[in-house]
């Protein structure tokens, strides 16, 4: 699923991230047994939410108005099940006013980027039947000052599959077995103003090097497909930053894994 940009939604040209930074209170209308809307923040793929009857919404309340200008939805079958969504908020939880409604066509990561709204209380609702989903983020986007730069690939180029072929003995091909699935790229985000990153990079720097998961986008105005719901590449990465320039500048490079449904 491309990236959705709404307009006005501030430097879309940019590389951005996002990530749940503050913890909601969460509830829904409904939801399957063993399958609770609480599972929606809880970073794992493989937990869901799936509500249990038509016009089902699971709703976030952050106590207090919160600063939001992007979500990003990962592990549904919404495409699959061919439902729309609507992620809405309000500011006394009864009156909702719809960010973006659709029917994906794709069950891939969808990751929406529009003008900051400030709100207490957000929902994914399902105006119709409902649909699993493992994901659900709103939150305050970091918007770094430019795209990835050098040799960068992205995301929806760098899928990489773990294969186990299947041949018989007089060599005809009887099928394959994926083990695993998934995508990785190194950022390189090239120099920029040591006083920029001073302000700015420390809450997603800290939620990276402790393993945080995230969504991506590399150039969301240019470049939809090349999104994801990520995590770092390996155990042991970390955000690499350097001063130069006589400590005017510095630069900033990160690895990133996304999930492949």
């Amino acid at each position: 699923m491309p990236t959705i940009v709404k307009s006005g939604a501030v430097n879309p040209s940019a590389a951005t991230v996002l990530w749940q930074s503050l913890t909601p209170t969460v509830t829904a209308t409904n939801a399957v047994a063993l399958y609770p809307a609480i599972n929606l923040i809880d970073p794992a793929t493989y937990s869901a939410w799936l509500g249990s009857a038509s016009d089902t919404a699971a709703r976030y309340d952050f106590g207090s108005a919160v600063a939001v200008n992007g979500f990003g939805i990962s592990g549904h079958d919404i495409a699959t099940s061919g439902v729309e969504y609507r992620v809405q908020y309000s500011s006394d939880g009864t009156t909702w006013t719809t960010v973006h409604a659709e029917t994906p066509l794709t069950d891939d990561d969808i990751f929406c980027i529009f003008p900051t709204v400030t709100a207490r209380y957000w929902r994914l609702y399902f105006p119709g039947a409902p649909a699993s989903v493992a994901i659900f983020v709103v939150g305050n986007r970091l918007i770094f000052p430019h795209a990835p730069v050098a040799d960068y690939k992205p995301l929806h180029h760098a899928r990489r599959y773990v294969k186990r072929f299947n041949d018989s003995v007089g060599g005809e091909f009887l099928g394959t077995t994926v083990m695993s699935a998934g995508a990785e790229t190194d950022v390189n985000m090239g120099f920029f103003e040591r006083l920029w990153l001073e302000a700015n990079i420390r809450p997603f720097e800290y939620h990276y090097n402790q393993g945080g998961k995230f969504f991506y986008a590399g150039c969301p105005s240019l470049y939809p497909l090349d999104i994801g719901y990520c995590r770092a590449m390996g155990d042991e990465d970390t955000l690499e930053i350097e001063w130069t320039e006589a400590d005017k500048m510095a630069t900033l490079n990160f690895g990133v894994r996304a999930y492949v449904g």
